[in-house]
């Protein structure tokens, strides 16, 4: 298994805990950022230095800087901030329990067969916009679609603002 692999599975362990989950991410895909990067590599390895780096099938500068194995963290990032999930096949039904730790305006869009759900927080406010036939739920609330509720975060979020 390359060491992108380990690294997302590793990560995907941590689903249930988000706060390990955005520590490991960042600790893993935030040295690349250290390093230079502005792209997904292929694979990296921090042990690696210098032009070591690059080399890739032991054939040097041969690892793309650019790939899309390497963006394995952008989709989670939607799940562990904003806690979207699908709780029905093909995003039938999903659920939003956002825990933001130290973020202050999250926001995403997941395209479903449905239309495209958006999540927004703004302050202590979260904006949901739930396509037709989909509803969400929230805090043991549900709201059918179509519907863009704006909703008051509960205390236990804001103390996470």
């Amino acid at each position: 298994m390359t060491a992108e692999l380990e690294n997302m599975k590793e990560v995907g362990l941590n689903i249930g805990d988000p706060a390990s989950s955005r520590a490991r991410m960042s600790e893993i895909w935030g040295a690349r950022l250290d390093r230079g990067a502005t792209t997904f590599w292929e694979g990296y390895d921090a042990k690696e230095k210098r032009d070591d780096a690059y080399v890739f099938y032991d054939r040097p500068f041969a690892k793309s800087l650019c790939h899309s194995s390497g963006a394995g963290p952008v989709m989670l990032l939607s799940e562990l901030i904003l806690g979207l999930r699908p709780i029905a096949d093909g995003w039938k039904r999903f659920s939003v329990e956002p825990n933001l730790g130290d973020l202050k305006w999250p926001s995403a869009t997941v395209p479903t067969p449905h239309g495209d759900i958006e999540v927004d927080v703004e302050g202590c406010s979260l904006n949901l916009r739930v396509p037709a036939g989909t509803p969400a739920e929230y805090r043991g609330e549900t709201f059918a679609g179509p519907y863009s509720p704006k909703i008051e975060m509960k205390d236990e979020f804001q103390s996470q603002l």
